[in-house]
């Protein structure tokens, strides 16, 4: 069975190797000063990124980093995905009730 849940600060070694291997796939050299950047601003609540882990028999398989962005009445998701190293991007926009 698949486990998706947000990120906690104890899921950084997990998520790392699935973020390098994520860089490796699109041949991206993302410094580390940025990786570390990125990685505290899925901790802050203040910040509109996010991250999740897709975990299965204790082991983090997969990872979507995404944002949620209010604009002009609906709110809008756009996430980047790589689970069981099958990656994809994809823009989900909903009706927001205000």
């Amino acid at each position: 069975m698949l486990d998706i849940r947000p990120v906690t600060p104890a899921d950084h070694a997990a998520w790392m190797p699935l973020w390098q291997a994520y860089q490796r796939f699109y041949q991206a050299e993302i410094p580390a000063e940025t990786s570390a950047l990125t990685w505290q601003r899925f901790l802050d609540s203040a910040e509109p990124m996010h991250a999740a882990l897709a975990w299965q028999d204790g082991e983090a398989v997969g990872l979507v980093h995404f944002t949620i962005t209010a604009v002009a009445g609906r709110v809008v998701t756009t996430a980047t995905c790589r689970i069981c190293s099958s990656p994809s991007t994809f823009a989900v926009a909903a009706s927001a009730a205000r």
